[in-house]
């Protein structure tokens, strides 16, 4: 090739630098951006004229300037310049898409991370209220041992309890109690946080519906359960704590509002009962018979 001809774009052919169309090919050669037509030709016009013909970003048109010096390539026709603009564009979005999902990744896992710091902090929390409050209520039981006894008949003969059926209201002027039905079960709670029985027990599951008819918030718990055994009485003072909404555990209630839900008792399989109810702060015995 001698000065004053370049070769063909397209077919390789030897042309004239001024031809705008090629003789053996036929191809329109003002589609074609002579790279090194201009040798003094400065990088930002370089990239400025890459920019004019495919509409590249900067960035882009940076990465397509240095994949031509890194080939050597004197001249590329505008179709080959797309094609690169096309590549680098993919490459960018892949890239792009990798860098989302780790930061997605990353984020699920700090929200599992911080979820499962939650979760025990509560349950810490929970197990603390529920051994004061069993602290408190094993005081409030020892007094009324003492003063009252565990008799089942002399308590009824002097009406320290009233005894009422399910279906029936129990108004103990802060609440409103009413049992509308009781079952066994061995296992309570969810696949992810459950009890079991075990041998030798059940859990005796009550439905009741709690109406706070004060004139402030009042604090609501599960109560105690009675059966009778040679004469005396049996107290279940401890309910079960279920991670279940269904489950009423530690609860506030506000003014005149209601809540029902289901309280759970670990009893011995071997008491058939009649097992009995007892809600809080009350000497009410609701008897849990169909």
């Amino acid at each position: 090739m001698v000065q004053g001809e370049m070769y063909c774009p397209y077919c390789g052919e030897t042309i004239k630098e001024r031809a705008i169309k090629c003789k053996h090919c036929k191809s329109d050669l003002n589609k074609t951006l002579n790279i090194r037509k201009d040798e003094q030709e400065s990088d930002v016009q370089k990239i400025s004229n890459i920019r004019a013909e495919t509409g590249a970003s900067l960035n882009e048109a940076k990465q397509i300037l240095i994949a031509i010096k890194d080939k050597k390539i004197s001249n590329i026709s505008l179709d080959n310049l797309n094609n690169m603009l096309k590549e680098i564009r993919e490459i960018s979005e892949s890239n792009t898409q990798k860098t989302i999902s780790k930061d997605k990744s990353d984020q699920l896992k700090d929200i599992k991370s911080k979820g499962d710091w939650s979760w025990i902090k509560l349950i810490l929390l929970i197990f603390i209220f529920y051994g004061v409050y069993n602290f408190i209520q094993a005081i409030k039981t020892k007094s009324t041992k003492n003063n009252s006894g565990n008799n089942v008949a002399q308590q009824k003969q002097s009406n320290q309890i009233k005894e009422f059926t399910l279906g029936q209201t129990i108004d103990t002027g802060k609440f409103q109690y009413r049992v509308s039905d009781y079952g066994y079960v061995d296992f309570i709670g969810n696949i992810y946080l459950n009890n079991k029985a075990g041998n030798g027990n059940k859990f005796l599951i009550i439905k009741v519906l709690i109406k706070n008819i004060d004139s402030e918030t009042r604090f609501i718990n599960g109560g105690e359960v009675r059966a009778v055994r040679n004469g005396s009485w049996l107290k279940f003072e401890t309910p079960e704590i279920v991670f279940d909404e269904n489950y009423i555990i530690f609860e506030d209630l506000n003014p005149f509002t209601s809540r029902e839900g289901l309280i759970a008792f670990k009893v011995p399989s071997e008491l058939k009962g009649p097992f009995y109810w007892v809600p809080p702060r009350s000497n009410a015995l609701i008897k849990l018979v169909k």
